[in-house]
């Protein structure tokens, strides 16, 4: 059973009550689960006063550290809160008892930290050490030194002695290179690339990759410095505007090569380029047309071809993606429609060159004449 918490945490006791929590209450299983606590490095502080708090965080570094060392040296955690009031009747009315506890021996803890502070002076130490050649050169290219770390240093670094010396094995993580990200983004499961392929499939445009890109890609996520997620980053950067664009253009794939990642907006560019942007405007129009029909049935509307040409030739001139123009010149067309089909019953409307010139003006037009005709009527009952 593994259990895993970043630090600070609000009372060490709680890690082991909540580890039980997540074995269903089975004490057992619970004795013999594991800890995992990341970011240890935020309670180490170096400093000389007795009473170390990490930087704006208002809590005692020291005592969290001597708290986690009594879980780590075999102790009974009662598994209710002795401070919550419930407790407190509990044990008294027990005479002091509890036997609700959880011993923590057979428990394994794990830390884990960066120590960046620590980094930097172990790199700075190992500089200085007289290396030979091909020492220094391998020297040059690693990110990670802790692996030189000693008990002493984590102790300058702001670690108790008694605690860091109650946690014997240690190891020291090397940063991922270009071949291990590019290992994570083609092998891993749920690899965020596939992600991005799957966004795209959505859309019915397949995303293929070549070799050379996702080396590139592998090479700048290393040097984010952030790991694996420096991965999101880059593709992040290099397909953000596809996401956006491609959808309303008539591709049904594309290829992301080495100059994709190198130039996205490039790239981007010289795709828009090569279709004709009239033929774009017309599909997307049509793409229009049948989700008003499908929303305000039973409504119906056709633009003229005369109107098509208008629009089109209007969109492409100012730059305009035909959706947000319909949405932009149209709005209000469809209560309009709907007043005019709650009156005569007419449910078809073709919507011709004149009324894509002037909507608001159309629009108000035929509400006049619909309203005209209902005085002629009602002049014509006086009669």
């Amino acid at each position: 059973l593994k259990f895993f918490f970043n630090l600070p945490v609000s009372s060490a006791e709680d890690l082991v009550r909540d580890l039980v929590d997540k074995a269903h209450g089975d004490k057992q299983l619970a004795e013999i689960g594991i800890i995992y606590i990341d970011e240890v490095d935020k309670i180490a502080n170096p400093s000389s006063s007795d009473v170390r708090t990490t930087s704006g965080s208002g809590f005692n570094t020291r005592g969290v550290q001597n708290n986690l060392l009594k879980l780590m040296e075999d102790t009974e955690v009662s598994l209710q809160n002795p401070m919550a009031p419930q407790s407190l009747k509990s044990l008294l009315e027990s005479g002091g008892k509890d036997d609700k506890s959880v011993r923590t021996k057979n428990i394994l803890f794990i830390f884990s930290g960066a120590f960046n502070g620590l980094n930097t002076k172990l790199q700075t130490k190992s500089g200085g050490m007289g290396l030979f050649p091909w020492e220094e050169e391998k020297n040059e290219k690693r990110k990670s030194f802790l692996d030189l770390a000693t008990t002493k240093d984590f102790i300058d670094a702001g670690m108790e002695p008694e605690f860091i010396g109650r946690i014997p094995v240690r190891c020291a993580l090397q940063a991922l290179t270009a071949d291990d990200l590019l290992h994570i983004m083609t092998q891993s499961e749920g690899s965020v690339l596939r992600q991005f392929e799957e966004d795209f499939r959505g859309y019915d445009i397949k995303m293929n990759t070549t070799r050379e890109a996702l080396m590139e890609i592998a090479k700048r996520a290393e040097d984010e410095n952030t790991g694996a997620r420096g991965i999101v980053t880059v593709l992040e950067n290099t397909l953000r505007e596809y996401k956006f664009e491609l959808p309303s253009l008539p591709f049904t794939n594309f290829t992301v090569d080495n100059a994709t990642v190198c130039n996205p907006r490039a790239k981007l560019e010289e795709m828009i380029a090569s279709v004709n942007q009239t033929e774009i405007r017309v599909k997307d129009l049509l793409s229009f047309v049948e989700s008003f029909n499908r929303k305000h049935e039973p409504l119906q509307i056709e633009f003229s071809a005369e109107a098509v040409s208008y629009l089109a030739e209007t969109c492409v001139k100012e730059d305009w993606q035909m959706r947000s123009y319909c949405r932009h010149a149209f709005k209000g067309m469809a209560e309009t429609l709907r007043t005019i089909y709650k009156e005569t019953g007419q449910d078809y409307f073709v919507i011709t060159k004149e009324f894509a010139e002037n909507p608001s003006d159309e629009m108000s037009r035929w509400l006049s004449l619909l309203e005209s005709s209902f005085a002629t009527e009602k002049a014509d009952l006086t009669m």
